[in-house]
């Protein structure tokens, strides 16, 4: 994975993330900015993870 490829992947997980977590807390009457940090933070280590897979795969694809 190119580092440009993994940075997109980081920004677009916290933005995602964050929103996500944030409105749940809004709607759940929670603290709301722990919301948008949980949910950044979780955000970005899943399509981080999620890019990651995805790039293992083709390498799998591309040896055989």
């Amino acid at each position: 994975m190119k580092l440009k490829n993994a940075a997109i992947l980081i920004i677009r997980g916290i933005m995602v993330g964050g929103l996500i977590g944030g409105l749940s807390a809004l709607v759940s009457w929670h603290d709301v900015a722990s919301g948008v940090i949980g949910g950044s933070v979780t955000g970005a280590v899943l399509l981080t993870w999620a890019g990651l897979g995805g790039n293992i795969a083709e390498l799998r694809n591309k040896r055989n």
